[in-house]
Formats: C-alpha cells, sequence, structure tokens
C-alpha cells in the first residue's frame, strides 16, 4: 500500500479473552450435525467415535460464549432453515432415514437457533441495526409459519410450511 494510504479497520467483535469460544463467531450449517451415512461409514472408521462426537461444536460454542449464526451449504444441502434448526435442537437426521443422535450434549435451544438465523445473522453483516429483530424502525422482513415452533414436537419443525414472507414490510409470498 502506498505510504499515506490507510484502512479503518473494523474493531474485533469480542473482546480478547482466553477462550477460543468467546472470541469466535461461528457460522454453522446445523443441519449436518446429525448422524450421517457418511458419518458412520467414513468418519467413525477413520478418526473414531470420541472425535466424531466432537463433530460441529454448536452447543459447546454457545456455552463458551460464540454467537453462532445459522446457514446452509446448498446445493449441498438443504437450503430450507427449519430442517437446520430442527437438526440443531434434536441433533438427528430430519427425514428419518437415519436414527440416532450425533452427540445429544451439542444439542441448542430453539430459542438460541432461531436467534442464529435472525439477529445473529444480521450482526454478522453489520446490519443489526436494520435487520434481524422485529423492532420499530428496523425493516420488516420475516416469514409467518403454519404452527407455532415453540408449541410443536421438534422431531417436525422441518416440515412447518411457511405460509407468508414479508421483506421490507411487503408481502413477496403468500400461499
Amino acid at each position: 500500500m502506498a505510504a499515506g494510504n490507510s484502512i479503518d479497520l473494523p474493531p474485533p467483535s469480542c473482546e480478547r479473552t482466553d477462550n477460543k469460544f468467546e472470541e469466535a463467531q461461528d457460522a454453522a450449517q446445523p443441519v449436518a450435525a446429525a448422524r450421517r451415512q457418511y458419518i458412520t461409514d467414513i468418519n467413525v472408521p477413520q478418526v473414531g467415535q470420541t472425535r466424531v462426537d466432537q463433530m460441529y461444536p454448536i452447543g459447546s460454542m454457545l456455552k463458551a460464549g460464540a454467537r453462532i449464526v445459522g446457514g446452509s451449504d446448498w446445493p449441498v444441502s438443504s437450503m430450507n432453515p427449519l430442517l437446520a434448526i430442527e437438526t440443531a435442537v434434536t441433533r438427528s437426521d430430519p427425514t428419518g432415514r437415519l436414527t440416532g443422535v450425533l452427540n445429544e450434549d451439542e444439542r441448542v435451544s430453539l430459542a438460541d437457533v432461531l436467534a442464529a438465523y435472525t439477529i445473529n445473522g444480521a450482526y454478522l453483516m453489520h446490519q443489526e441495526t436494520q435487520t434481524g429483530s422485529l423492532e420499530a424502525g428496523k425493516a420488516a422482513d420475516f416469514v409467518v409459519l403454519a404452527r407455532d415452533l415453540f408449541e410443536i414436537p421438534p422431531q417436525e419443525i422441518g416440515e412447518v410450511e411457511v405460509t407468508r414472507t414479508v421483506l421490507d414490510g411487503v408481502t413477496v409470498y403468500q400461499r
């Protein structure tokens, strides 16, 4: 860079601590945090069950103070966030094809994973003052679901239908 030019960098997102998770912001793909065939067939024989049980440590990161952001690896995995939310809460395959749980100690609460897909995503994009939560003065970006996720069994979250999508106060989809 030429003399006299400078770049203003944003401040670090978290204070420095001895705990690496407290400094972290993790963009997680919760839909992958379930027992899958490749985990059983490839990962366990190669690295062992102890290491496999440490895969996708979403719960540990939250407990240590990390800010978790939900996302997808589409087109490799589903882009449906409700499947990922179900998986983060249950740590099991939302399709029901494979049984078992991938380290139940890493399960997270529904409230925590909903924050990962809303306000935490906005925070990661430096837009938490404009979007990510329903507050006066923020963009009205939200979906309306056919069922209340807090009132149904966690194993049904991935099946809930979106009945309406609103972006900046304008309905862009309605069933």
